[in-house]
C-alpha cells in the first residue's frame, strides 16, 4: 500500500471512526460538521468497504497464482505447432488472445 492519503480523506476517516477506536478522543484537532445520522452512515459505509477490501485481498493471491499457472500452460500449448495450426485455421480469435496472454511481460500491471 502506498500510504499516500489526502488530508480530507484522513479527516473523513477520523470523523467516521467510533470514539472508542480513537486514542485521544477528548481533544479533537478539528471540528466535524457531521450530524449523528451522517456519521452513522459513514461508519456503515466504511465497514462495508473494509469487508469488501478484505474479500478482494483474500482472493487476489489465489487469482494471481491461477493466472501464472494458466500463462505457463498456454505457453507450452502454443509451443506445439499442431495446436497453433489448428487454432489458426479454426479459432484465430482464441489464438490471438492466448498469444497476448503468453506474450504479456508483466502480470502485475
Amino acid at each position: 500500500m502506498v500510504s499516500n492519503y489526502s488530508t480530507a480523506y484522513c479527516r473523513a476517516l477520523v470523523a467516521a471512526s467510533p470514539k472508542d477506536m480513537l486514542t485521544d478522543y477528548g481533544h479533537p484537532k478539528f471540528r466535524t460538521t457531521l450530524n449523528s445520522d451522517e456519521l452513522a452512515r459513514m461508519q456503515r459505509e466504511m465497514e462495508t468497504l473494509q469487508k469488501e477490501l478484505a474479500n478482494h485481498e483474500d482472493t487476489y493471491g489465489q487469482n494471481f497464482l491461477n493466472l501464472v499457472i494458466v500463462r505457463g500452460y498456454l505457453s507450452k500449448l502454443l509451443d506445439n505447432g499442431r495446436v497453433v495450426r489448428f487454432l489458426s485455421a479454426n479459432h484465430s480469435d482464441i489464438l490471438d488472445t492466448f498469444q497476448q496472454i503468453v506474450e504479456s511481460t508483466s502480470l502485475e500491471g
